[in-house]
């Protein structure tokens, strides 16, 4: 999974920017919006750890069909730390009724 990372990091096709130029440029941009409040702001960071967690948790447990311990291998946590981050993040998943019920 890494080295599928660090490849499309260095993809030479203009459409797919590596990663971190990506989130740089989505970064400047969020700032710029900011302006003068920037000044204020005394959390950024963990404004910014709360943002890019919760999709990328929801996008692994998509990739993984909702399988939370091949989520958590992959993003190298817990099985438990994932589920508590799970309902943390409001991503656990909706209980299906059965039919007749």
């Amino acid at each position: 999974m890494v080295r599928e990372l660090n490849r499309a990091e260095g993809a030479s096709d203009a459409s797919s920017a590596p990663m971190e130029q990506l989130v740089e440029e989505r970064i400047r941009e969020f700032l710029r919006r900011l302006g003068p409040a920037l000044d204020s702001e005394t959390r950024l960071h963990d404004l910014f750890v709360r943002k890019v967690e919760r999709p990328l948790v929801k996008v692994v447990l998509e990739a993984t069909a909702g399988n939370q311990i091949r989520a958590a291998a992959i993003l190298g946590i817990h099985r438990n730390t994932l589920r508590k981050k799970v309902a943390e993040l409001g991503l656990a998943p909706k209980a299906r009724r059965r039919k007749g019920s």
